[in-house]
């Protein structure tokens, strides 16, 4: 059998219904849609179920056309071939109307349903659901169709048919995997919200629907079918709705009640109708009344040939419908004799079946007749063709004869040369045993010949091997006599060469020894000149004080007050510059010197932070007794300056490490440091004598130097170069930043450290005390946003972020989402953004909350729908990091060191410069959930892997022993102590 595949790009839906249901109103709604076309009722399905069918006048012989064609059906897939014809038919529609989606609207399609899921398993069911009252009661005043039994003629028979037989077929489908149901109820009523939710199971866009009235109906004028009541309207409207309350009297009420069954109007959901049939005076007769019902139109349905109700239009229905209905059955003509006494049925309506069964036994009276002419004339035309063949066979028997003998003669001489060709054999197989002992003894003096040639050339290659070996010998003596000769001589000039580097060596050493002295005494001199610098620095920013304090007998202040920690650990003692610091302000390096505090904590160093009298307050909040804090000192003289200045200016200066009396010469010895640690790219002062390690963060400054002042460049260039010559040991948070210092600043290598940075983790622990809850009412966010948590500097890209939110929120107008940002709005970048806000309208959608406290961080991350980091440059991302820690998804510019944080998988990367992929990789996780959980549960594991505290710890302490390696402080045995400064500073409880 041969089959053909259907065509996959063709897409067709069915819309079904009962006649009168309003098919034609919901076809005529869904035409407007510019991908989807629906023409009045092309019954195309019903024709090719009965496909081969023809009427019993035709002059073919219509029970020949029928086995014909089912004979020539029965050799190929029928199905196939019925389906290649609709979709030749539903194309070239579509092609002319230049529209995607044929949808097949007729109403009596119930009639064909099992041969259009063979035909279409794949495309959608659309079936209309009507009140059946108001259709019964559509079908009186348009049709004029009588409802009661004891007027209703035959002619009237297949539009109750439709109700008795139809509705429950429809009812059986509607759990269908590919069923969308539509009541016309809801579709008068709110027709464009039906329309666009249909549309959009259909898989189209909605939005297609730009009208939902009853214009542009001139295609059904040009035709015969669908609903020509349309044509009169205008606009849809819900007054049909309770229409059949008034237009039908309550004995047709009743007639469709016992037709239908209230079992099913119940079960279709029309309770509340049955119920306004019943007040009205309908009674309820039972399923008895509406089986016989039933039974009636299945009778009728199998005189006039259809078949089994539940499934009209299965395979070989041609067959079926001229050889097994033709006549009715014992049981049909018992339902009709019964109907016409328990239904009541008129003797027209009953008259009406046996009439039909009449007709038809007439018309297989008049084939019978038909058919025995035939006979008798195939049986003339088979006496004729006999004949003939008995005279063909006379003919053939003398040839049969003459052929006798000649095949006696062939016997004959196929014996003669059966025998030749047995002595043939004989002398062969004797000549086939000599050959093969012939050929055995050849192979074996063939091996032998084989072996001793092996064997020969064996020994002619041995032969020139030794030769070989021999000349090379002789070589190999000259050559080493030679060299043994060189190396004698080579020998006494290096031992001569020793002898004088011996000595040369004992006079560097000395030298050394004199230098590292040297070296020792000026360090000697420069602690005692740094000690009475300090002095100095005392007497002239502190006159004040001193006259302060001579005139009340007091001691002159010292440069700083060192507190020590409560309990401090045992393990190194590192001191981390944090003069440089405004909290609140810094940003990043903020974040970074409270996640370097407590990752030095947790790994069991002591810590002291260096800082000034206004920063103390806000770090002990942070850290508490934990770590020790040497506290710089201001002169009496400087701070009423500062606080002058303040006064008369009206602004907010603050002390500085330069204003200040800070000093680092002496760290080892005021407060016992090992190791001084800058997190802030520069060393407040750069006068300290111990191992150092500095955070160089990055070098904006040389790949945009746009966002700075001249003035601006110039200091870091100076500063970062002074501060990186100076420190032992440079830390980084990326392989970019590295790769960068190297290529830019020519620093050695060896020096720079890749130390990935950790979470804070006071920004998860704030989790146990402010929840996502709180968050929301606290600070009262809306329930969708995505957080940016980053200071206004130009680099940090808020501009453009919120041009792509404009972006977002037209083209998602159901989606209300809002973006929240926090951080210092008194950066330079804050104009720009504020102006973006405003020029777009987007005052209320956009959110500001400068300065958060840091253990509201993770509540604000976890209320977010995901995290945006659009800045054009990065040394590392704490927003990202702390997100991923957090199980929230992010995305990321792919800039920088920023695809570092994304490896695997972990987030989404755009190109920060381009607003229009900021947008798209927004509007892709607000539509694809799976995948932005995906991201975030990928993102946690790779954060909490790569960075890690334990991994963090791990790195720093690489680069103190690198630095503590790196500089060896010189042999003091020897040299005096510098005179005593009895006030360098102070050290406080």
């Amino acid at each position: 059998m041969m089959s053909r595949a259907p065509n996959p790009s063709l897409q067709v839906a069915f819309l079904l219904g009962l006649p009168r249901s309003g098919t034609t109103l919901l076809a005529h709604l869904l035409q407007q849609h510019p991908d989807l076309l629906a023409p009045p009722e092309p019954w195309l399905m019903l024709a090719l179920a009965a496909l081969g069918e023809v009427d019993r006048r035709h002059p073919a012989d219509a029970r020949l056309v029928g086995m014909a064609t089912g004979e020539f059906f029965d050799r190929i897939d029928r199905i196939a071939a019925c389906r290649a014809l609709a979709d030749a038919a539903y194309n070239q529609y579509l092609a002319t109307a230049g529209k995607r989606c044929f949808i097949d609207k007729t109403p009596r399609y119930w009639m064909a349903l099992n041969f259009i899921d063979a035909l279409y398993p794949e495309a959608s069911q659309i079936i209309l659901l009507r009140n059946p009252y108001s259709i019964a009661a559509s079908l009186k005043s348009t049709w004029h169709i009588s409802l009661l039994p004891e007027s209703c003629p035959a002619a009237h028979a297949a539009y109750l048919a439709d109700l008795v037989l139809g509705l429950p077929v429809l009812a059986a489908r509607l759990d269908h995997p590919e069923t969308q149901t539509v009541r016309y109820e809801a579709l008068v009523r709110q027709p464009a919200e039906e329309v666009r939710r249909l549309v959009a199971a259909l898989g189209y866009d909605p939005d297609g629907i730009r009208s939902t009235t009853t214009d542009n109906t001139g295609y059904l004028r040009s035709g015969n079918f669908g609903d020509r009541k349309i044509l009169d309207k205008k606009a849809v409207d819900d007054r049909s709705i309770d229409a059949w309350r008034s237009e039908l009297t309550v004995a047709e009420m009743q007639s469709v009640t016992d037709m239908v069954g209230t079992e099913l109007l119940v079960a279709l959901g029309y309770e509340q109708e049955l119920q306004n049939a019943q007040d009205a005076g309908v009674v309820d007769k039972g399923k008895d009344a509406t089986r016989r019902h039933r039974e009636v139109f299945e009778a009728w349905w199998n005189v006039r040939g259809g078949g089994k109700v539940t499934a009209v239009g299965s395979e070989r229905q041609a067959a079926r419908q001229m050889d097994s209905k033709s006549y009715l059955s014992a049981r049909d003509s018992s339902v009709l004799r019964g109907a016409k006494t328990s239904l009541n049925l008129p003797l027209n309506f009953h008259d009406a079946f046996e009439l039909a069964e009449v007709t038809e036994l007439k018309r297989n009276q008049q084939a019978l007749l038909d058919e025995r002419e035939h006979i008798l004339e195939v049986n003339q035309r088979l006496a004729s063709e006999l004949r003939e063949v008995e005279a063909d066979r006379a003919a053939k028997s003398e040839v049969t004869d003459r052929l006798a003998s000649e095949i006696a003669q062939l016997k004959r001489n196929h014996e003669a040369l059966q025998k030749e060709r047995e002595d043939a054999l004989a002398v062969n197989q004797r000549l086939a045993i000599e050959l093969h002992a012939v050929d055995l003894d050849r192979k074996d003096k063939s091996a032998v010949i084989d072996r001793l040639s092996a064997k020969f050339t064996e020994l002619e290659r041995d032969r020139d091997a030794l030769r070989k070996d021999r000349e090379h010998l002789l070589e190999v003596n000259q050559t080493l006599a030679t060299e043994l000769s060189t190396i004698e001589s080579d020998r006494a000039d290096k031992l001569r060469s020793i002898d004088r580097l011996a000595s040369e060596l004992e006079e560097v050493a000395m030298r050394d020894a004199i230098q590292r002295r040297k070296l020792a005494a000026k360090e000697h001199v420069i602690e005692s000149i740094a000690a009475r610098e300090l002095e100095r620095q005392a007497l002239l920013k502190g006159g004040a004080d001193l006259l302060y304090h001579s005139r009340r007998g007091h001691t002159p202040p010292g440069y700083g007050d060192f507190f020590p920690p409560e309990n401090p650990a045992s393990g190194m003692h590192v001191a981390i510059d944090a003069l440089e610091i405004v909290f609140g302000v810094s940003g990043g390096v903020e974040t970074y010197m409270k996640m370097l505090t407590n990752a030095l904590l947790k790994g069991g160093r002591r810590v002291t932070l260096i800082c000034l009298p206004d920063q103390l307050p806000a770090m002990r909040k942070l850290f508490h007794a934990r770590v020790g804090y040497f506290v710089m000192r201001k002169s009496r003289a400087i701070g009423l300056a500062i606080e002058i200045s303040n006064r008369l200016l009206g602004q907010e200066r603050r002390l500085s490490a330069a204003s200040s009396m800070a000093t680092f010469s002496r760290l080892r010895d005021d407060i016992g440091a090992d190791v001084l640690h800058s997190p802030v790219q520069i060393f407040s002062k750069p006068d300290f004598r111990i191992p150092s390690v500095l955070n160089l963060h990055d070098l904006q400054h040389l790949h945009f130097p746009e966002n700075f002042n001249p003035s601006d460049i110039e200091a870091r260039k100076r500063l970062y170069g002074l501060s990186a010559s100076l420190a032992d040991a440079i830390v980084v948070s990326s392989d970019f930043v590295r790769n960068d210092l190297i290529n830019r600043m020519e620093i050695p290598a060896a020096k720079i450290f890749t130390v990935p940075v950790t979470w804070d983790p006071m920004v998860i622990e704030g989790l146990e005390k402010f929840s996502p809850q709180d968050a929301i009412a606290h600070y009262k966010l809306p329930p969708t946003y995505v957080i940016y948590p980053a200071q206004f500097w130009p680099h940090k890209n808020h501009a453009r972020l919120v041009q792509a939110l404009r972006i977002v929120r037209d083209k998602r107008p159901g989606t209300d989402l809002k973006l929240l940002f926090t951080g210092y709005r008194g950066h330079s970048g804050w104009p720009t953004v504020r102006a973006a806000i405003q020029e777009l309208g987007l005052e209320p959608d956009v959110i500001c909350l400068d300065h958060v406290p840091v253990d509201h961080l993770a509540a604000l991350y976890k209320g977010a729908l995901y995290c945006v980091m659009p800045s054009t440059f990065e040394a590392s991302s704490y927003p990202v990091i702390e997100a991923q820690v957090l199980g929230v998804p992010a995305m990321c510019s792919n800039v920088t060191s920023l695809p570092e944080l994304m490896r695997n998988g972990a987030g989404l990367l755009f190109d920060p410069f381009d607003v229009e992929d900021i947008a798209a990789k927004m509007m892709h996780w607000l539509d694809d959930t799976q995948d932005r959980q995906a991201h975030a549960e990928r993102g946690r594991l790779k954060a909490c892997q790569e960075h890690s505290l334990e991994r963090y710890i791990a790195g720093l302490a690489r680069a103190y022993d690198y630095a503590l390696a790196a500089r060896k402080l010189p042999d003091r045995s020897g040299l005096s102590e510098p005179p005593p400064t009895e006030h360098r500073f102070c050290v406080a409880s």
